[in-house]
């Protein structure tokens, strides 16, 4: 049989696939950027750069450590979630047709809550020798990037893969990309916070930064006595209290009540009620051993259900559980359920609009209280509008607040 060499295949330009053979992480690590995201690689490799049929292709070395950054642009605003996982699927697939491709994992997940990313483990045969690599391949506002790394099966070690995580988990939008976004949310970026000091107790959702990030929940300033902790590839949903520590790695915390973007295509956790409807999921974990849980609360220490499972499965869930999927998804996306703003500061904009719009809803104070929830059914009549009582992305674009 006709041996294949692997090759990059992206908007009609083949770049070779490097054979690398990559030896121990650096301990220090260095800015480095592409398209619209920035990424750190490890101190002292070579960077080179290259142009070629609108493609930027990044090579970060110091012999034999390689690494490659490929960057398509694309204008992602005309792609939802489903259709940029076909493309990234689609971007593997000169990998995927060479002679003894073999996938130990592949996990779809989301960039920065709003955009496919995908993290797989594959080994195949370049003609020579078994080759093993990991890549990140992940859509972003401006176009499709792909991190790979990889080199001969049998030279490889867990360091290299450590220094391919810590290049992954650093991706992220650069600065003038992340601010255009049009809703702002309070971030709380990687970190160690005291609840009740550094961020109010409350309900968050957690996402990941890169493919994988990680999150601590502790009694005591040493984090000795662990609550409940989680490593998770896309995101995950915590409750904290007053006096408690939370120790963000690889990633962000944003309130549940600002309603945040979670992405139901890919594996996750997800609020009944808030990000899913209750009901039956019929959900797949491809050919991987898929798992699943359903707890009662977001401290996730009270199991409902669990199972892994390979293949398809389904699950039951009502209103404020929540469901988690880890290495599977649901077979078909769930219905989007309305989002209902409550933190103060939307209450209170929603509170002065309506004011300015001959509305009594009191002196403005960001409290949704009986008052204000009468004016909004009021408006929401006089409007004709869905008359819920609740703030509602319908409410606010009606009354222009962004």
């Amino acid at each position: 049989m006709k041996k294949k060499i692997a090759m990059f295949l992206l908007s009609g330009t083949l770049l070779g696939a490097l054979p690398l053979n990559v030896s121990a992480a650096a301990t220090g690590m260095q800015d480095e950027s592409i398209g619209d995201l920035t990424y750190e690689v490890p101190e002292g490799w070579i960077v080179s750069s290259e142009t070629s049929d609108g493609q930027i292709t990044c090579t970060s070395s110091n012999n034999p450590i390689a690494f490659t950054a490929v960057f398509t642009p694309l204008d992602m605003s005309a792609y939802d979630q489903s259709l940029q996982k076909m493309l990234l699927s689609t971007m593997m697939n000169s990998f995927t047709e060479m002679d003894g491709y073999t996938e130990s994992f592949n996990q779809d997940g989301t960039f920065e809550s709003n955009y496919a990313a995908n993290l797989r483990m594959f080994s195949y045969n370049n003609g020579d020798s078994d080759v093993t690599c990991t890549s990140y391949s992940l859509c972003s506002p401006e176009g499709i990037a792909l991190f790979i790394i990889g080199g001969t099966t049998s030279m490889l070690d867990s360091d290299d893969y450590t220094t391919f995580t810590d290049i992954t988990s650093s991706v992220k939008l650069s600065t003038s990309s992340s601010t255009s976004s049009s809703k702002s949310y309070t971030q709380y970026s990687a970190g160690v916070y005291k609840v009740g000091t550094d961020l109010p107790a409350g309900e968050y959702v957690v996402f990941a930064s890169g493919s994988a990030g990680y999150f601590c929940v502790s009694s005591d300033s040493n984090q000795n006595d662990i609550l409940f902790n989680d490593n998770f590839s896309t995101n995950s949903i915590i409750t904290v209290n007053d006096g408690e520590y939370v120790n963000l790695s690889r990633c962000y915390a944003i309130p549940l009540s600002e309603n945040p973007e979670v992405n139901t295509s890919a594996s996750g956790m997800f609020k009944v009620g808030t990000h899913i409807p209750a009901g039956e999921y019929k959900i797949d974990s491809g050919t991987d051993s898929g798992y699943y849980c359903i707890y009662s609360n977001s401290r996730q220490d009270n199991i409902i259900a669990n199972d892994n499972f390979t293949g398809q499965n389904y699950v039951t869930v009502s209103d404020g559980q929540y469901l988690v999927l880890n290495r599977c998804s649901f077979t078909e996306p769930p219905a989007k359920v309305e989002k209902t703003y409550t933190d103060s500061e939307t209450v209170k904009k929603v509170q002065e609009a309506l004011t300015s719009a001959g509305y009594d809803c009191g002196s403005p104070d960001g409290i949704a209280g009986s008052g204000t929830k009468a004016q909004i059914e009021k408006y929401q009549a006089d409007h004709s509008l869905n008359i819920s009582g609740n703030i509602t992305d319908e409410l606010l674009n009606t009354l222009n607040i962004n």
